[in-house]
């Protein structure tokens, strides 16, 4: 289960989420986390992130009301749109061609899409403040978990973009897939200097196709 540290709730080997006091809480507002469908969303939880341990219906209710507690004192608690923000990014990581997503990670994704677009789940997403919290929580626990995927991405996007830069065209002509970008990286790595500064100094009609 989710355990409680002094700055929030953490998940074993995942990271932290908002405040969590354990007890028994099964309603949510006007919501009641019901067993059926909090087996549901922890039978999606276990394809989405198989590390993760269950989710309880009290840990949910409790941070969602931590979110109704703060929205009525006016102040917008950032979790949620935070968390939600990293979905389009998982999304095009998944359909860039020139991207090789690691074993398992093509289903774990669609099943976290999946869920998220559906709006009548755990959580009813049309529900004010806390209808995306159950998403929120999906997609947080999946980010955290591949976060060294998701950073490799960025870095891969960073150096297809040079390459384009340096040939003055849209990053999305250049032909520059996860092989080309792993050889650069490890020779860059082995002269301990920059991934660019390698780059930019070799001859770039040789190893790379503009389309």
């Amino acid at each position: 289960m989710l355990q409680m540290t002094d700055s929030g709730v953490f998940v074993p080997e995942l990271g932290r989420f908002p405040g969590y006091v354990q007890g028994r809480r099964h309603q949510l507002g006007e919501v009641e986390l019901s067993r059926r469908e909090l087996d549901d969303y922890n039978g999606t939880l276990a394809t989405v992130c198989p590390r993760a341990r269950r989710v309880q219906a009290d840990q949910i209710a409790s941070i969602g009301r931590r979110l109704i507690d703060a929205a009525v004192h006016g102040r917008a608690d950032p979790f949620v749109a935070r968390s939600m923000a990293g979905v389009p990014r998982l999304v095009q990581m998944r359909s860039d061609r020139g991207w090789r997503l690691a074993e398992g990670l093509d289903g774990r994704i669609g099943a976290m899409l999946s869920y998220v677009d559906e709006p009548a789940d755990l959580i009813p997403d049309a529900i004010p403040v806390i209808g995306q919290l159950d998403d929120a929580l999906l997609v947080e626990m999946l980010l955290r978990d591949i976060a060294g995927e998701v950073t490799d991405y960025d870095d891969f996007c960073s150096y297809r973009g040079a390459i384009a830069a340096r040939h003055r065209v849209d990053p999305t002509s250049v032909d520059v897939g996860f092989e080309d970008w792993l050889t650069a990286r490890c020779a860059a790595h082995a002269a301990r200097r920059p991934l660019w500064g390698a780059y930019l100094r070799q001859e770039l009609g040789t190893a790379f196709h503009v389309c």
